[in-house]
This record gives C-alpha cells, structure tokens and sequence, in this order.
C-alpha cells in the first residue's frame, strides 16, 4: 500500500462494492446474510498506516425495535425467544470454531498453518467455495456419496480456517508502544479484555440478552465474513436504542472527522519514504 497507494484504494472500493451486493445481497437475486437489506449507511477511515477500513450500519427488512424485542421476551414468547437466540448465535459469535484459544493456538501458532494438511497462511489465499452438495444432502443414506464426504471435507477446512484467521488477526495483545492501546494510567482503550458469557443469558425480567462469548480478548465476527474477507472483523447485533443511537452518532462522525494529527502525518510520511 504504501509503493502503490491508488491501487490498495481501488482494491478497497471493489471490496467493499461486492460485499454490499453479495454478503447483503443489495441489487443481488437474494437475501443478504443477515436476511433481507433494507437500508445500509457506511463510513470509511483511513488509518495512519494508509490501509482502509469500513464503519457500517446494516438495517434488515421486517426486523422488530429493540423496544419491541424487549416486551416479547419479558412477555414470555419463548418460541420466539428461541428463534431470535438461534438467529443471533448464528451470526455474531465471540470464540473459535474447533476448541479454545489454547487448542487453536497450539495448532496455528506457527509461522505457517497446516489446514486440511495443506501449509498456507489464510489471511494470503483467496477462500474455496463450497463443493456441489448433495441433493438429498439432508437425508443422505448412501455411506460413501462422494458429495457428501467433499462436503463434509470442506466443512471442516472452513472452520480450521476461520480459526486460523481469526488467530491471526482477531485476538487483541494491549501494547504500550506508540501506536499501542495502553492510556497512562495502565488501562486499554480498546476496553479489552471484553465480559465472557460461557452460554447465553437471556434476563427476561428486561429483555436483555447477553449472547455467548467465550473469548475475553477477541472481538465478535460473523464467520462467514471472516472466511470470505479473511481479515479482522467486529460485527455485533445492536439490541438497545441507545446503542442504536451512540453508534449512528460515531459512525456520522466519520464525515466531518478532523484529519489525522501533525506528528501522525509526519510519522505516515516517514513510513512510505522508508518502505
């Protein structure tokens, strides 16, 4: 990026514009991943190492206020609670796909990842999309269909990936360093490590769901993101209107955000030179 800043940006914009159509399915012939898009708002930032990144805002057709969630749980909708539970899970997660930190580490920890024995870094491979499944995949009785078993196959590698991705560039480390996150008084200004919640908890006295998180030092990501992006994510369900509210208030932000500070673009400039 910093040999060819015009490129990095027009790689950004690509991106980006086939995420909108294909993960949110806008102007596509299906439903985005977290359902029907009905509106979308996104900001971008540049950081001071010159690479891009996405702030957005994803409203989904149909979906219920969180005032309107909160009255259904409290009411005891249990069907429905269950079903918004099962939604919620399968889309904002906060732990691996195959075991703990320590199990995925001692796997991945490496400077080179064996997956599906094969030695690759993710973060550097484009992502292989899925076999021809079987069209009674859902009650297969043949033992050894050949689509089955690709499939299952492929299951598997797409779960030690998204580890080893998320290994790799998900899991937080608090610095002191310039460009570290530790303010003078010891504390981490990402707010790591993050409350773990080893099930999810569902306080129908409020409506408040805390979904599962079983990784302190980890943001939350929708695994199919990750696989297809293979890059540090942070997607989380907004369920409060005040989240709601503070989060289109710092996203807004973005628009009239003062540019970067004169020590930072000196620092930048220097980088570029040096690389």
């Amino acid at each position: 990026m910093s040999e060819n800043p015009a490129a990095a940006a027009k790689c950004f914009n690509f991106l980006v514009n086939i995420f909108i159509k294909h993960i949110l399915g806008v102007e596509s012939d299906h439903e985005g991943f977290y359902g029907k898009t009905s509106a979308y708002y996104a900001t971008v930032e540049q950081q001071g190492r010159l690479s891009l990144h996405l702030h957005a805002l994803v409203w989904v057709d149909g979906a219920l206020s969180p005032q309107e969630i909160r009255d259904r749980i409290v009411n005891n909708d249990h069907i429905f609670e269950t079903k918004l539970v099962e939604y919620l899970q399968a889309r904002c997660q906060g732990e691996f796909m195959t075991g703990t930190f320590q199990t995925v580490f001692d796997k991945f920890g490496t400077s080179e990842n064996t997956i599906n024995n094969v030695r690759e870094d993710p973060t550097l491979t484009l992502p292989a999309p899925p076999p021809v499944s079987c069209n009674n995949r859902h009650d297969c009785s043949v033992s050894d269909c050949e689509n089955c078993q690709a499939l299952r196959h492929w299951h598997m590698a797409f779960r030690e990936t998204v580890d080893a991705i998320l290994l790799k560039s998900n899991m937080h480390g608090c610095r002191s360093s310039f460009f570290g996150c530790m303010n003078k008084y010891g504390e981490c200004t990402a707010r790591f490590p993050r409350d773990v919640f080893p099930e999810t908890v569902v306080d129908r006295t409020d409506g408040r769901i805390e979904l599962r998180k079983r990784e302190p030092m980890m943001n939350t990501f929708s695994t199919l993101l990750t696989y297809v992006l293979r890059c540090n994510l942070d997607v989380t369900c907004i369920l409060t209107g005040t989240a709601v509210k503070a989060l289109v208030a710092y996203i807004t932000d973005y628009i009239s955000k003062a540019g970067l500070n004169t020590h930072h673009v000196f620092k930048a400039a220097y980088d570029v030179l040096i690389k």
